[in-house]
């Protein structure tokens, strides 16, 4: 990976022993220093969970054969517009037609995500759900290894990590979890505490989520491996009867005697899954802890967690096509549908 930094006064040729000290430059102490967790504990993590898969069995998204007359279900007059202009759009003939009705198409579009975006505090139906991640809005317009990557993409958040799709943050939005992008920087000094202490819980609150994740996803494979157990366990035990002892049981065959090194092997395996697993309890005890003083201090601060304001979501909904225009690229790469 190349660097923007400009090495021509050769600061960093030498390794450590040339750098200038974080604190001398700084006077505060450097990231690799043990109380560097100090502040508002937004962003500190001790460790990160291993993302052990990108993708998931696929979901029937796409079964839905009124998928395209969900999305528009209950959006009002836009959605009359929408489907007009993408009706027309689509049996466009020549160039000019088609970009005359490209570009009549976008700002409609934009329209209905904001009107959709006034009920993303709940649950949204499948459709509208992912005309907001992703841009589908009728799935004929896709191919089929574009539906199929689609329908395999996991669906939840399962890292405790701020990530999020687009629905999922105009939810957060509305909850007043987390601040929209364009802030009114008037606000007074304890409306700002109390949504950083709104943004804290739902910080934690996802660091709950997803230690009861990882607990399960532990108790899972310690299962397996106290199945194996029990398996090899019942094949040593089932000893061959001797006939010249009226019954009486044999010596282990050779292959029973092979599992005295497995049955091993899979205790200590077994055993540090123990360890695992109480460390987790213990961080998720210590999770939930910090939840239940930070929802205290919510409480003493007159903040009502859980609180929508819909038209926070809808109007982030206008912030989010800024930045799709900033980020997209040339102007004619902006239309928004997948």
């Amino acid at each position: 990976m190349s660097s923007s930094f400009d090495t021509s006064d050769n600061l960093f040729v030498n390794g450590a022993e040339d750098a200038p000290d974080f604190e001398d430059l700084f006077d505060e102490p450097g990231l690799g220093d043990d109380d560097s967790s100090s502040g508002d504990g937004e962003t500190a993590t001790e460790r990160f969970q291993k993302i052990e898969k990108i993708s998931e069995p696929p979901k029937p998204f796409f079964r839905n054969a009124n998928f395209y007359q969900d999305v528009l279900t209950g959006e009002g007059e836009v959605a009359k517009r929408v489907h007009s202009t993408l009706a027309q759009f689509l049996k466009a003939d020549n160039p000019e037609d088609r970009s005359l009705y490209r570009n009549r198409l976008i700002p409609l579009y934009w329209e209905l995500t904001k009107s959709i975006a006034l009920r993303a505090h709940g649950k949204l139906a499948d459709p509208k759900r992912l005309l907001l991640r992703f841009g589908v809005l009728l799935p004929t317009m896709l191919d089929k290894d574009q539906r199929v990557m689609i329908a395999q993409a996991i669906d939840e958040n399962r890292t405790g990590q701020p990530l999020f799709y687009v629905d999922e943050w105009l939810r957060q939005v509305a909850s007043g979890k987390v601040n929209a992008s364009a802030t009114d920087e008037t606000k007074d000094l304890a409306g700002r505490q109390s949504s950083k202490i709104s943004r804290q819980v739902e910080i934690v609150q996802g660091k709950v989520d997803a230690q009861i994740t990882l607990i399960a996803t532990q108790n899972q494979e310690m299962e397996v491996v106290e199945q194996s157990l029990i398996r090899m366990v019942e094949h040593l035990t089932d000893r061959e009867k001797r006939h010249e002892t009226d019954g009486l049981k044999g010596p282990y065959t050779d292959e029973q005697r092979s599992l005295f090194t497995e049955i091993n092997s899979e205790l200590r395996r077994l055993s540090n899954q123990g360890r695992e697993i109480s460390k987790a309890y213990n961080d998720l005890e210590r999770y939930q802890d910090n939840l239940q003083d930070l929802r205290g201090q919510a409480e003493e601060a007159g903040e009502e967690l859980g609180t929508v304001d819909t038209k926070a979501a809808a109007e982030e909904m206008g912030t989010i096509r800024q930045m799709a225009k900033l980020c997209v690229g040339r102007q004619g790469n902006h239309f928004p549908l997948l």
